[in-house]
């Protein structure tokens, strides 16, 4: 199964989604612009 990363970059915050091949969401998170924690997620 092929999987594909996207960031939405915003000011204060990332939205990080996962999809797989036929556009099916995985997983969404929405995370605080910080290295360490974008890293660990």
């Amino acid at each position: 199964m092929q999987l594909y990363c996207g960031i939405d970059l915003h000011n204060n915050n990332s939205l990080i989604l996962l999809i797989d091949g036929t556009d099916r969401l995985i997983s969404e998170k929405q995370l605080d612009n910080d290295v360490e924690t974008i890293a660990h997620h």
